[in-house]
């Protein structure tokens, strides 16, 4: 098992809310598992569990993943991923 950093914004309370967690992963979660476990764990009604990948901007250690092939990809020990809705930031 693996821990990653995983930083949120615009997904909490209020669009400029910002959230930094450790995570424990298993090998092999990719970056399209881990949001969709995220969305599931969720309260309903909240962003995190009523917004779709398709509206996310999504960062592995810095990188924007573009095509659904990226999101593909497995996240490993010390990795930082990072999710944001699309229409976030300035």
């Amino acid at each position: 098992m693996g821990q990653i950093f995983l930083r949120l914004f615009g997904l909490g309370e209020g669009d400029a809310s910002q959230q930094t967690l450790t995570l424990s992963v298993e090998p092999g979660t990719t970056v399209y598992a881990l949001w969709e476990g995220l969305s599931r764990e969720a309260p309903p009604g909240a962003k995190m569990a009523t917004i779709e990948p398709a509206g996310l901007l999504a960062l592995l250690n810095g990188r924007p993943l573009r095509t659904q092939a990226e999101w593909g990809s497995p996240v490993c020990d010390g990795d930082t991923v990072v999710y944001m809705p699309k229409a976030f930031g300035g």
